[in-house]
């Protein structure tokens, strides 16, 4: 179980928001979840992708919550938003990516017992939080499925500002960026030595939008936003 990159997507995600009460009840999250910026999240990340073999490092369990730890929306102060920009994460990173049931419906719940609620009986039941967050899961796996880049291939931080960051994926001889502003403050990041010219934009549900400015040498990214771009 992947949990340190776990650990890395809550703490930028999350960032202020992190329930320190929470994460104290949890032996992991007490000893390594902390609040990251964007550069600390790169390094983080860089850090993860380097650990292992690449091959070992495609088929890790990728994870933001479990029956051993309390709910991700629940850790990150109940901010569904957080938890689809955390779930964007998880889904677009070189891994086998698990999402414990429920998360795609955003349930909350704190340490076992209470991360093991029962499941909602109807989609209504989940409320509109628990649709909007349904509705970018299966965009995010529709995406995943369709773009190779987004599945397997390399990882590199090509900006890394404020609470925002943005990653290239290439595999396969195709490429990808995704970039997530966690900020309550909207940003513009410039990319290092990469262009999102000709790249297009990935329709995402229940999530504000980035854009691409003029040129593709850098993207805008709205307060608690996403992107992601393909070039197939």
């Amino acid at each position: 179980m992947n949990y340190p990159l776990g650990i890395a997507i809550l703490g930028l995600v999350g960032g202020p928001s992190l329930d320190a009460g929470v994460i104290a009840g949890q032996s992991n999250y007490a000893r390594s979840l902390v609040a990251l910026d964007g550069p600390a999240f790169g390094r983080r990340l860089e850090e993860l992708m380097g650990l292992y073999d690449p091959a070992v490092t495609a088929v890790q369990f990728n994870l933001i919550g479990s029956h051993d730890t309390p709910r991700a929306r629940t850790v990150m102060g109940g901010d569904a938003t957080a938890l689809r920009l955390a779930t964007l994460l998880q889904l677009t990173l070189p891994g086998a990516p698990s999402i414990y049931y429920g998360d795609e419906l955003a349930m909350e719940g704190r340490a076992d017992p209470d991360c093991r609620r029962a499941y909602p009986l109807t989609l209504d039941g989940a409320g509109p939080e628990g649709v909007a967050t349904r509705e970018l899961v299966r965009a995010l796996l529709a995406a995943r499925r369709d773009h190779v880049a987004l599945r397997r291939g390399s990882v590199r931080v090509v900006a890394a500002t404020d609470r925002a960051v943005a990653i290239l994926r290439e595999g396969d001889g195709r490429r990808a960026i995704v970039a997530v502003n966690a900020g309550a403050a909207p940003v513009t990041v410039e990319l290092a030595e990469v262009s999102a010219a000709g790249l297009r934009a990935i329709e995402l549900p229940s999530v504000a939008a980035g854009t691409v400015l003029e040129g593709g040498a850098a993207v805008t990214l709205p307060s608690q936003s996403a992107l992601i771009l393909v070039d197939d």
